[in-house]
């Protein structure tokens, strides 16, 4: 009996050796030998079962138990290995169907052998089925595709084997999944194919590379499938995100807290150009990468869809004249750098996120060509008090309105764009609002009718009043000197007269207000000059003589102090004709230097 089943345990060994080393050994050959051989053993088999007795069998059969265990032990560490050489599962059949054959063909009645043929079997059917599942891992690793793991699953590592709870795997790997890291089966088993995304999912976000699910991995990806920065929620943050989509060239969202699906889709589009996960969520990498690009694409010779939205928003707020296109060139950064300037930025000709900002802020608050808003209306109407009218006046900011705005803005000495932009708008208002305009009252109105009398605009009460007659003086001498006779005494009026009085009364001038001068310098004791236009030689001599008389510096030339001075003295109240309350006092100093009898 014993020599029977060793030569059956032979024969199938020798089919795996066979197997192992490939050798071209035709294999209906072999089951047919190895069936005749099954065939002999069995006839053998019951002849020797007659004539044995049953203690015998009994301890023959325990004998044979404890050695067929160990040859099909070894038998199966065989096809272990060999299915680790790539035994294929053909072969692992051709095993079980040989098995199964010499089982039928045996027909023992007794127990021992048949439980000895089942173990075999069972063997056997172990080792098709480790070969099937280590070949089907070996294939999911090469093709990233789904897993047939066979280990004990753990909460943090392929490689664990303790039993525990693996409920929560099945949710991780979907959350993997949303994020870009996916292709695994959506189970509860945590195998190798599990480990190689887990280790893809760390190395993204920075995380330290164990491949396990570990407290830091567990908490990154809640942080990320939790951010305020995916469809359906709302972020004050979410408008500084759609303006940098928007600079490089994502643009077309609205531009507020919410974050919609469209919004999701032009994420998404930019994760996908630049090589992130394209998951729609703006997370750390999609920041980071944003801004790294806004800072460092808008610079000469770079080309990028952004620079066309660039050139379009300059364009609309009065720096254009560039071609439209990609390339950033050298005169794109010229109206960069002009841009910058303007509104003090530091003017580098490179496009930064400030500059951005600037270009965003004034374009949302500015009005410009084609614009309508009802404040346009309030814009004309003061375009037209100071002397830029002749606009209809409506919300519709066209062309005509475009051309005022840019005299406005040439007059008071901003850059002429054409564009209302805040600057603009603030000087409107300044000017409509000013105190120097009629029904106001000031306390530096009496400075403005002094110049205006000094320069012959004169016979205005002196106060702090401006009345129309101040205003009709005003505009006399806006006509008269080329400003906007708007009635306004607005800077260039204030800076104008100031001018004048510094530089008009001087040798070789004629002007109305040298007659003025004549006369007061004549009343005061500084005469016998020809009383007309002409600020002539002996006029600097009598001017000389003042100054020096009074303190002043001596230049001859009839400066703003000097001016002033010579009227505060000659419309004194202290003179014949005036009456004044300190006269009395005057009077009685004069008795008691011996002046009296004077009234």
């Amino acid at each position: 009996m014993q020599i029977q089943l060793n030569r059956v345990l032979v024969t199938l060994a020798i089919i795996v050796v066979l197997l192992v080393a490939n050798v071209s050994i035709s294999m209906d050959a072999v089951l047919a030998n190895t069936s005749e051989e099954v065939t002999e053993d069995v006839v053998e088999n019951e002849e020797e079962q007659e004539t044995t007795s049953e203690t015998n069998q009994e301890e023959t059969n325990d004998s044979e138990n404890d050695e067929v265990k160990e040859e099909t032990s070894e038998d199966t560490e065989s096809s272990d290995k060999s299915s680790e050489e790539d035994v294929d599962e053909e072969s692992s059949e051709v095993e079980e169907e040989e098995d199964k054959e010499s089982e039928e063909a045996t027909h023992s009645e007794e127990k021992e052998n048949a439980e000895v043929t089942e173990e075999t079997e069972e063997d056997t059917s172990t080792s098709k089925e480790n070969t099937e599942n280590e070949t089907s891992e070996e294939n999911t690793e090469d093709d990233t595709s789904s897993e047939d793991e066979t280990e004990e699953p753990s909460t943090f590592s392929a490689e664990a084997t303790t039993m525990q709870d693996t409920s929560w795997v099945t949710p991780f790997k979907e959350d993997l999944t949303r994020l870009g890291f996916g292709g695994m089966n959506i189970n509860d088993t945590y195998g190798n194919f599990t480990a190689k995304r887990v280790g893809e999912f760390q190395a993204y976000y920075g995380l330290n590379v164990n491949k396990e699910a570990d407290e830091a991995t567990l908490a990154k990806l809640d942080d990320i499938l939790s951010s305020p920065f995916q469809k359906g929620e709302t972020h004050e943050d979410t408008i500084e995100l759609k303006k940098l989509l928007t600079w490089l060239g994502y643009g077309n969202m609205n531009i507020n807290e919410i974050y919609g699906s469209f919004t999701e889709t032009r994420v998404q589009q930019f994760q996908r150009d630049h090589g992130l996960k394209d998951h729609g969520i703006a997370d750390e990498p999609t920041w980071n990468k944003l801004r790294e690009i806004v800072d460092t694409v808008f610079q000469v010779g770079n080309e990028h869809p952004g620079v066309v939205e660039l050139k379009r928003n300059l364009t609309t707020l009065g720096f254009g004249n560039m071609n439209i296109n990609e390339v950033y060139g050298n005169f794109t950064e010229t109206r960069v750098r002009q841009f910058q300037a303007n509104y003090g930025l530091s003017a580098t000709g490179q496009v930064d996120q400030k500059t951005l900002k600037k270009i965003d802020e004034l374009l949302k608050v500015s009005f410009y060509q084609g614009k309508t808003d009802s404040d346009v209306v309030s814009l004309k109407e003061g375009l037209t008090k100071v002397g830029f009218g002749n606009m209809n006046i409506n919300e519709i900011y066209g062309n005509f309105t475009e051309t005022r705005v840019s005299q406005f803005q040439d007059y008071y000495g901003l850059r002429a764009t054409g564009v209302a932009d805040p600057q603009t708008v603030e000087k409107l208002n300044q000017v409509v609002n000013s105190p120097f305009q009629e029904g106001e009252t000031h306390e530096n109105t009496i400075e403005l009718k002094n110049l205006l009398t000094w320069l012959g605009y004169g016979n205005m009460n002196i106060n702090e009043i401006y009345g129309s007659f101040t205003e009709t003086r005003v505009r006399q001498f806006q006509r008269d000197h080329g400003l906007k006779d708007n009635g306004i005494a607005d800077e260039q009026t204030w800076n104008l007269l100031s001018e004048m009085i510094d530089t008009v009364f001087q040798v070789g001038n004629e002007h109305p207000g040298v007659v003025e001068l004549k006369r007061k310098l004549t009343t005061l004791g500084f005469g016998n000059m020809n009383i007309n236009e002409v600020y002539g030689n002996f006029t600097e001599t009598r001017v000389r003589q003042f100054q020096d008389y009074y303190g002043l510096r001596v230049t001859g030339v009839a400066d703003y102090q000097t001016v002033e001075l010579l009227y505060e003295i000659a419309d004194s109240p202290f003179q014949e004709g005036e009456t004044h309350d300190d006269t009395i006092e005057l009077k009685r100093l004069l008795t008691w230097l011996g002046y009296g009898n004077n009234w």
